[in-house]
């Protein structure tokens, strides 16, 4: 009876002790909350994390570690890629002359002959020549990045990279009045009008188009892109005859075309794939000398946040690829580290702004006007994810990643869920 009482009692103090022994390990130095899950998102795979941005503190913190897949909040990382390699200008190609012929590398600049930006620096540095080289792409330059999905091919938002981009890589359908202007106008004789809206946009292995006969919107379908199309295209708009060749050795000029700022704004506001795509080959060039680094993105990874102690997948530069995979923490401290790269008041300039411009124009409007939340969203089937800066009503900024994986409910109430509780923080710090 003795024994079975002592027994008891050392169960007692054992279950004491390691309870207290929990308790310890879990309670947090300062005051953390979670995010209490809106009854329609309550089986989201759901992970935050938000901090202050001056002091540091953690405000909230949930499943801030685990893996999410990020969709277009890569595009966050290649922000800070580009404003930390690039040039104010962005480089369009190299080139050297040899009497009346020139000589061509394209550097993967997406803005030359693009309607959305006019750039015609390179045609006019070609057209007083007799004769143009263009030099290939180089090989390991793939069209499409590591999981994409490939039904997405006639579709504007996974249009196909390369070396010497033209025309954004893409078909452009204008309407003008009661007309529709095509560019590449060379390509005109292979687009098919339909009366119906068609079922595709282009045919999977050849380009051939289809476009239906009454237009409301400008409709932009990718090129099936290879180098010779690409002489062709460049033949046509210079007016100079353009073969494929070899760039030589030997000293070489640098042509820049448009400005920096103003094509990344583009691509965080639009959350535009293929500029992000084509910004990234162009940091890899500065970095290594070549447009695709041979090491992926492992190494630009340490090179731009050797910080990152957790195993994260980055392998595009879009977001368009679900092999990526990023926690809350990992967005968190890319978004610290642009912010300690750039004045606030111009690094939230290429953001998305609540209620006022890009991705984020219907959402988080503020009664009093000023935008409050400036940030990049990332969605696609089952994934939507928001990250960036929340100012306060005291005016403190909070850095903030949210991100959500596996629902099957409307996005719209996984948006409801995020902007209560960014409202809720907005008011409350």
């Amino acid at each position: 009876m003795r024994q079975a009482k002592l027994f008891g009692s050392m169960i007692l103090v054992f279950i004491t002790l390691s309870c207290r022994s929990l308790q310890t390990d879990v309670m947090p130095t300062a005051p953390i909350t979670s995010v209490r899950p809106e009854t329609s998102t309550s089986k989201a795979y759901r992970g935050w994390l938000v901090i202050n941005a001056q002091t540091k503190d953690t405000i909230v913190q949930e499943q801030s570690e685990q893996l999410f897949i990020p969709g277009s909040n890569i595009k966050i990382l290649t922000l800070y890629a580009a404003l930390k390699s690039m040039p104010a200008k962005l480089p369009t190609a190299l080139y050297q002359v040899n009497g009346d012929t020139i000589y061509i590398q394209g550097l993967g600049n997406p803005t030359t002959l693009h309607p959305e930006w006019g750039d015609r620096e390179l045609i006019e540095l070609i057209k007083p020549y007799k004769q143009a080289y263009l030099a290939p792409s180089p090989q390991n330059l793939w069209p499409w990045g590591p999981g994409w999905a490939w039904e997405d091919y006639d579709t504007y938002f996974a249009a196909e990279k390369n070396a010497l981009p033209l025309w954004g890589n893409q078909l452009w359908a204008i309407p003008m009045g009661q007309n529709t202007e095509f560019y590449p106008k060379s390509l005109l004789n292979k687009v098919r009008i339909s009366a119906e809206k068609p079922a595709f946009r282009r045919v999977r292995n050849a380009n051939e188009f289809f476009v239906p006969q009454r237009l409301q919107d400008t409709l932009s379908i990718p090129l099936l892109t290879d180098d010779g199309l690409t002489a062709k295209l460049l033949e046509e708009a210079s007016g100079t005859p353009t073969s494929l060749q070899p760039f030589p050795d030997g000293t070489s000029q640098l042509l820049y075309g448009r400005n920096r700022d103003q094509v990344l704004k583009k691509m965080m506001w639009q959350s535009d794939n293929f500029l992000a795509e084509q910004i990234l080959l162009q940091v890899n060039y500065q970095r290594t000398g070549h447009l695709v680094d041979p090491n992926g993105t492992a190494e630009l990874a340490k090179a731009m946040f050797p910080f990152w102690k957790e195993k994260i997948r980055w392998v595009d530069a879009s977001g368009l690829s679900r092999y990526n995979l990023m926690s809350p923490k990992a967005i968190v401290q890319a978004l610290e580290s642009l912010y300690d790269l750039a004045p606030y008041e111009s690094l939230k300039s290429f953001f998305p702004a609540g209620g006022q411009r890009g991705t984020l124009k219907n959402r988080f409007k503020n009664p009093e006007g000023k935008p409050y939340v400036y940030a990049k969203t990332g969605s696609m089937g089952q994934v939507y994810c928001l990250g960036g800066y929340l100012e306060t009503d005291s005016g403190q900024i909070l850095v903030f990643s949210a991100m959500y994986n596996n629902f099957t409910q409307p996005t719209s109430s996984i948006i409801q869920e995020i902007e209560n509780k960014l409202k809720t923080l907005k008011s409350e710090n």
